[in-house]
């Protein structure tokens, strides 16, 4: 059985030159998740991606994930 994949994605803002951290999900059937802008603490984000993927994340609950850890 193949697994969803979490990676760490980051954007800049254009107007104070801050780079924001998000998550991309990848499932088996190659439906795709972006979630950008969660935070501008990388350290927090990437915590968040390796969880995901350690404990092989559902996509349906990626949202409540992102609340419960970011608040």
């Amino acid at each position: 059985m193949k697994t969803v994949k979490y990676e760490l994605i980051s954007s800049q803002k254009s107007k104070d030159n801050t780079i924001r951290y998000g998550i991309r999900c990848i499932s088996p059937n190659a439906t795709e998740i972006t979630i950008e802008d969660i935070s501008s603490n990388k350290e927090t984000v990437l915590r968040l991606v390796k969880d995901c993927n350690k404990y092989k994340l559902s996509p349906i609950h990626i949202f409540d994930i992102i609340d419960d850890v970011i608040g």
